[in-house]
Order: C-alpha cells, then sequence, then structure tokens
C-alpha cells in the first residue's frame, strides 16, 4: 500500500516507528521513534499532491523533529528541515525550506484553485509558526522576484512574509507582505546603489525601449489587494531615482518631444535619432510621490550632452494618463557658452527653453507648445 504501482525503482522506507494518531483529536497524537526513506508516493492515496523523495525525521512524543526532507511540488523540489510540535490547542513549527525557484500558477494547477463555493480560506485551522524560505526565484505569470528569501509566519489571524533578500527587474527589495481574510497588503521598499540600468529597464518596459549607464533607486510602497478593487489604486508612497553616464534609445516621450520640436522647426534635425544613436546624458533624476494610484513627479531633470530637459506634473498609473509641463532647451553647447559669458549670461540666462505640455498616455504621448507660466 505504501509502494504504489507508479513508484519509481530504488524506493525504501526502514526504522523503528510507531504513532498514536487520533483522528477526533489530531493535536492529541503521539509519535515515537525514527523513520527514513525514499522515493515515497503514498500521499497521493490521500489527495495530497506531494511526493517525498528524501525522508529523515524522529519523533518523541507531541514532537517530530525533520533531519531531512526533499519533496516535489508540481515541477519544484523542496528542502525542508525543522520540527513541530503538537499541543492541545495547536499544532506549532519552525522549518527550514529552500529551493530552485516556484512558479504560483503550477503551484495552482498542482493543488487546484480554491472555487467561490468552496468558501473563504480557513484562516481558524490551529497552526502557528514559521518557515524561513530561501528559494531562487518566484514567478507570478510574467513577474518573477530573483532571488526570494523571506520569512513566513503562520498566526491565528492570517499570514506575515518579510522579504530580507529579494530583487525584481534587478532592482534590490525589502518589504513585507500581511495577508488576513479579504485582504493582502504589501509594504516595499526598493534600494539599489550603483546598478546597471540596461537590463533593469528593458525588464520594467518588456524590452520596449533601452536605457544605459549607472543608477541608484530608494523609496517605499505600500499598497492592498481586495477583491473587487484595483490594488494600484491602494499605491502609496515616494520613489527617488537617479542616473548617469548613459544614453536612452527608443523612449516615447522624449522621442515624441524631439519629434514634435523638429517639425515645428524648432531644432530642425540637429538632434541624434532616438532608436539609433540614442539621446546621451550626463545625469537624470527624478523623484516623485504616489497617493491614490497618482503619481506626482515633483523633479524631473534630464541632463544631456546635446539637450536639458526639466519638468513636473502627474501620471495616473491605472489609466496611464499624463499632465506633464516641460521645459525643453536643444541648444545645449550654445547655452552652456552664454551661461559662462559673465555680462551676457546675467542679461540673457539661458537663450533657448522651449515650454511643452504633454498629455494623452504613457503608450501614445501628446505634445504641444505651452505658453503659460511654468
Amino acid at each position: 500500500r505504501i509502494f504504489i504501482t507508479d513508484s519509481p525503482p530504488g524506493n525504501w522506507l526502514k526504522g523503528n516507528f510507531r504513532a498514536s494518531l487520533r483522528f477526533d483529536q489530531p493535536m492529541h497524537s503521539t509519535a515515537q521513534g525514527t523513520l527514513e526513506g525514499k522515493n515515497l508516493r503514498f500521499l497521493q492515496r490521500f489527495g495530497i499532491p506531494l511526493f517525498v523523495d528524501n525522508l529523515s525525521l524522529s519523533a518523541e512524543g507531541s514532537r517530530v523533529a525533520v533531519q531531512e526532507a526533499k519533496i516535489t511540488i508540481g515541477d519544484s523540489h523542496v528542502l525542508l528541515e525543522g520540527e513541530a510540535i503538537a499541543s492541545p490547542g495547536v499544532l506549532t513549527f519552525d522549518m527550514d525550506a529552500s529551493t530552485d525557484g516556484l512558479d504560483w500558477e503550477n503551484l495552482q494547477k498542482t493543488f487546484g484553485a480554491p472555487g467561490a463555493e468552496e468558501g473563504a480560506p480557513a484562516w481558524d485551522l490551529p497552526v502557528q509558526g514559521t518557515v524561513r524560505l530561501r528559494s531562487g526565484y518566484f514567478r507570478y505569470g510574467r513577474h518573477s522576484v530573483e532571488p526570494a528569501t523571506a520569512e513566513i509566519v503562520f498566526g491565528k489571524s492570517g499570514v506575515a512574509v518579510t522579504a530580507t533578500e529579494a530583487a525584481y527587474c534587478g532592482i534590490p527589495f525589502t518589504g513585507t507582505l500581511r495577508a488576513t481574510p479579504g485582504e493582502m497588503a504589501f509594504e516595499l521598499r526598493p534600494n539599489a546603489k550603483d546598478g546597471d540600468i540596461d537590463s533593469v529597464y528593458g525588464c520594467l518596459t518588456e524590452n520596449k525601449a533601452r536605457m544605459t549607464g549607472r543608477f541608484d533607486l530608494a523609496g517605499e510602497v505600500t499598497g492592498r489587494v481586495r477583491e473587487g478593487e484595483n490594488p494600484v489604486r491602494s499605491l502609496r508612497g515616494n520613489l527617488d531615482f537617479t542616473a548617469r553616464n548613459g544614453r536612452i534609445y527608443g523612449t516615447t516621450l522624449l522621442g515624441r518631444i524631439l519629434s514634435f520640436l523638429n517639425v515645428t522647426e524648432v531644432l530642425r534635425g540637429r538632434l541624434p535619432d532616438m532608436s539609433t544613436e540614442g539621446l546621451a546624458y550626463i545625469s537624470f533624476s527624478t523623484r516623485g510621490k504616489i497617493q491614490d494610484g497618482i503619481g506626482t513627479i515633483t523633479e524631473y531633470v534630464f541632463d544631456g550632452t546635446t539637450v536639458d530637459v526639466v519638468a513636473r506634473g502627474r501620471i495616473d498609473l491605472v489609466t496611464r494618463e499624463l499632465d506633464l509641463q516641460m521645459r525643453v532647451a536643444p541648444f545645449k553647447t550654445l547655452n552652456w557658452v552664454v551661461a559662462k559669458i559673465p555680462l551676457l549670461g546675467r542679461i540673457l540666462g539661458t537663450l533657448v527653453h522651449v515650454p511643452v505640455q504633454v498629455s494623452g498616455t504613457t503608450e501614445d504621448p501628446k505634445v504641444s507648445l505651452r505658453f503659460l507660466p511654468f
């Protein structure tokens, strides 16, 4: 009965183990002895989609210590070590888990997604404890966190996940996630220092644009997920981004602005092509706040080798609608010469600043001249 017919070769089970299982009161169950095994698939008989590749445990009374348990869940292999203690009111556990990676969609296929008719999750199960997880990646659809190291605490009111080492699109972050009945709240703190922005920018834009250089990023973003609500509308926080010594290729916003200035004969083709040559910059910084899914840009400074851009405004993170006021200084060299001549610089200031208004969306920005004060 233990070695089912489709089990792989080399399966075995040995030890000196006895247990008293109380099905009416499972927390009063006891066990004694040691148990080891390999390639055990008997859990399938109970409807549990787990395969035990290796097992080594010992028990004494209400305490079970797992020296090593390697299990297969769908396509993922997980290594467990720790202990569980049963008491009359609760099952307490303390475990360390490591795996090459976890894919949420595969886990859903393995265990099945509960239907609405099955009701809410059983948050009142009498279990509590901590799992320290080290995973090479955690994938949800096209989104992937690599690596994903976290401490997961199960309690009476819900589950709390504290990310201690994680990165999304190459951006390191820490944070917390708390799941309770009907809601999942999160707090993320990105913190990147002197990172390579090339792969990061490609990941964030799904390779629709490219940017080179080194960058820093810091901030904090909070939000929540509730059934029937768009989680982006709950976002709040702030972000501070700085990049230096690189080029931007193919970005829709800057490309559309430069094309507009060319068409209106402000530039007459003086700047490089965004898709092939790119736009070189010395530094690029932006600061902003997020409130209820609306991003407010308080500082946007692009210090390019041939053009300067400053801006402020708003971006709706749900609809992607833009409302930006920008000043573009396309004649960078001439402006620099004017600024270095003391008398002329004081009289003229910066020689050419073109005020523009940007509306539309991030995918299709609309650019027009702006005549109102900045």
